[in-house]
């Protein structure tokens, strides 16, 4: 885990606190006879829902800018297949 950059202690809990997590949320489906707005209509769910919401678009916003490509990226110093020399050549030999 070391070896992807991926943090130990989050890990573990997730593992102990996973299958907990689920076996709650099967029995919640089972209760509300498989109606998931069970989860949206509840108002300490919802508020849960409503608080992780932004952290979750935040995530999202910061991978995708982490994931474009920058202004530099897109420009280079001289076009591809272009014939001839480099105009910018004659400046730098005065």
């Amino acid at each position: 885990m070391r070896r992807w950059g991926f943090p130990v202690a989050p890990a573990v809990i997730g593992l102990i606190l996973g299958p907990l997590a689920e076996a709650q949320f099967r029995r919640a489906l089972a209760i509300s006879q498989g109606d998931p707005g069970v989860f949206f209509t509840q108002p300490i769910s919802a508020g849960l829902l409503a608080l992780t919401a932004p952290d979750i678009a935040a995530s999202l916003d910061g991978a995708a800018r982490a994931a474009a490509p920058g202004p530099q990226a897109l420009r280079s110093e001289r076009p591809v297949g272009r014939a001839g020399p480099d105009p910018s050549a004659a400046s730098r030999n005065r």
